[in-house]
């Protein structure tokens, strides 16, 4: 990712074999800087779908797009169990989307800090869905302030 400093729109479909974590050597000396150093991408969409591999989030992807990115959607990802806790971090996100993530149960706990964020819509993400259902969700208090929220397909909030 050195050279793709033009990259705005990043789809990540289908990649049976993928893994986006790096070796753990790379990780723990910091070196994953000379991965996308000064020639970095600055990132306005990025969606990732059946992604069999994906576990959690790696965080390295949004390091640089931290006020760029724009619309983050994951969907089909069997193994998907976590959203990044420097979700708060993305000042310009305006849709976040989820959609077939069975594993994913919770929402990070900042995410009254997306300031941004006009459009949430959670599909058939089992527990998730449930904790943020209007009023009795436990992660409902965080996303309330959102002014489009979609569970399941229904339009649960509308502000337009």
């Amino acid at each position: 990712m050195t050279h793709l400093s033009s990259l705005e729109n990043l789809m990540l479909v289908g990649c049976e074999k993928l893994t986006l974590h790096l070796p753990m050597e790379t990780e723990e000396k910091g070196n994953h800087q000379d991965l996308i150093n000064s020639k970095r991408p600055h990132l306005r969409v990025l969606y990732m779908r059946k992604l069999p591999h994906l576990v959690e989030f790696p965080q390295w992807l949004l390091q640089y797009s931290s006020n760029t990115l724009k619309w983050l959607g994951i969907a089909y990802c069997p193994n998907f169990t976590a959203l990044p806790t420097s979700l708060q971090n993305l000042e310009s996100l305006q849709f976040l989307g989820t959609a077939n993530c069975p594993k994913l149960s919770s929402l990070p706990e900042d995410m009254h800090c997306l300031t941004a964020l006009r459009k949430l819509h959670i599909k058939q993400c089992g527990e998730l869905n449930v904790r943020c259902q209007p009023g009795t969700g436990e992660d409902w208090p965080q996303i309330a302030d959102i002014p489009n929220i979609k569970l399941d397909g229904e339009l649960i909030k509308s502000s337009y």
